[in-house]
């Protein structure tokens, strides 16, 4: 599931932004601690994985996709369950989206595993973009209340969109 939400995001993006740099299902670095954080990326050695990075001319798009299923239980009302669904689609969504913004805005780039240093000084705006196999339509317009949950960062609200409506 997670592996095709990717390749339809990407190829979704990919026809909506033509000649973007992409990279999907890839690895990069940020710091394992505090003392990495202050010598710079050469020195980072955490690898996280991010989903689809795009860029075109002066904007970064940072997509992050996630193939949780919400629940009969959400669907019935269950609160807590739906918190939780939330959490694994919404949140996670957005706290890894975030990271790598981070790394963007305060290196100037990213360390990719596979390819070296990806230089992202020029970049002027960033977009972050939570994908999802659900239909999660109601939350794109509730996301005060998700911030007013402890469910979003104020700071970091990403647009969130199933790969239907963003293949539409």
């Amino acid at each position: 599931r997670g592996t095709l939400l990717e390749e339809l995001g990407r190829s979704a993006l990919e026809r909506l932004l033509p000649g973007a740099t992409t990279h999907a299902s890839f690895d990069y670095f940020v710091p394992a601690s505090e003392h990495e954080a202050e010598a710079g990326p050469t020195s980072y050695t955490k690898r996280v994985e991010g989903d689809i990075l795009l860029v075109v001319d002066d904007v970064a798009v940072i997509v992050e996709a996630k193939a949780v299923a919400i629940s009969p239980e959400s669907r019935a009302g269950q609160t807590r369950r739906l918190r939780r669904d939330l959490t694994g689609i919404v949140t996670k969504a957005s706290e890894q989206a975030a990271r790598l913004q981070q790394r963007i805005e305060q290196d100037g780039g990213v360390r990719l595993r596979d390819v070296g240093w990806f230089d992202l000084a020029h970049i002027r705006e960033i977009h972050t973009i939570a994908l999802s196999l659900e239909d999660l339509s109601g939350v794109a317009t509730a996301t005060s209340d998700l911030v007013l949950a402890g469910l979003l960062d104020a700071g970091h609200i990403p647009w969130v969109v199933s790969i239907h409506d963003l293949q539409v």
